[in-house]
């Protein structure tokens, strides 16, 4: 919301850095739902595919103390791999969260918590 509020503030803002904070608050949510899980599709007991967090719980075979099954193994590598996956797609979003605090920057948007630039 404050960067969203700073570009507001700032009359040289080029539209198309509204459409890209669009574009990196859309990738956001689809980091944190890989991670987590579609919260909004689950309280509405609706089928969502599994995140990863869940495949991690699915390998400690749901908190018990029971020797791990076949399957609480394939989804222990299966939360390996993609959170393997994730941390690459996290870094390149960070990457693009930088690159883009500098375009607003160079466009004299206010300062914002948080922001590097």
């Amino acid at each position: 919301p404050y960067i969203k509020a700073a570009l507001l503030q700032t009359s040289s803002a080029d539209p198309s850095l509204f459409n890209e904070l669009n574009s990196l608050e859309n990738e956001l949510r689809d980091l944190q739902i890989a991670l987590q899980g579609d919260r909004t599709r689950s309280s509405k007991d609706e089928a969502s595919s599994s995140s990863i967090m869940s495949k991690i719980w699915q390998s400690q075979n749901g908190g018990t103390t029971q020797a791990p099954t076949t399957t609480n193994k394939r989804s222990f590598e299966l939360a390996t791999s993609e959170f393997e996956q994730y941390k690459t797609k996290t870094s390149a979003f960070f990457d693009k969260v930088s690159a883009y605090e500098e375009k607003i920057s160079k466009a004299g948007a206010p300062y914002t918590p948080g922001r590097k630039n």
